[in-house]
């Protein structure tokens, strides 16, 4: 249970006390003011000490669970490579801008939200955590002026994120 649900259930019991003095006021004659006074005295308190009642109780076997299923879901996508560059250390802005520079004339990138720049990647070397990653989404122009759809790949190193080679044809 995280911290908002234990919050929320205190200001529960908190809101039932309050509504308890207030009946049990009533009963009694007692004046408004004096209700008011009565309840919110019993009601802070009440908030704050079944708050942490609560979150001491539910919120670190809920928090422990939480961490047990994201080191298993990390672990998971580690696995294939585009959860490892993802998780560790991805150069796409860097690679694009290396790219970039193998240009000849000028170089327009096609990438979008929905259209990455890179799309495919692959393990070169799964131990020393070397990827090698590739796309399309690019155009080069040549030297009549026209602009050329281009595949460019671009070979990095996962763990420190050292780019070791690209290109693009």
């Amino acid at each position: 249970m995280n911290l908002q649900a234990s919050l929320f259930i205190a200001a529960a019991i908190a809101i039932a006390a309050y509504q308890w003095v207030k009946h049990k006021g009533t009963k009694k004659k007692w004046e408004k003011g004096s209700i008011i006074f009565v309840g919110l005295l019993l009601a802070i308190p009440v908030f704050f000490v079944s708050s942490i009642a609560i979150y001491g109780i539910w919120g670190q076997e809920g928090q422990a669970k939480e961490d047990a299923q994201m080191a298993a879901r990390k672990a998971e996508e580690d696995k294939n490579p585009i959860g490892y560059a993802n998780n560790h250390h991805n150069p796409t802005y860097e690679c694009q801008r290396a790219i970039e520079k193998l240009a000849k004339y000028d170089f327009k990138w096609k990438d979008s939200i929905t259209n990455p720049a890179f799309v495919t990647y692959v393990w070169i070397s799964k131990d020393s955590k070397v990827i090698e990653m590739y796309g399309d989404q690019a155009q080069a122009q040549n030297g009549f002026g026209a602009y050329k759809n281009v595949q460019y790949s671009c070979k990095f190193n996962g763990e420190t994120g050292e780019i070791l080679s690209y290109d693009f044809n």
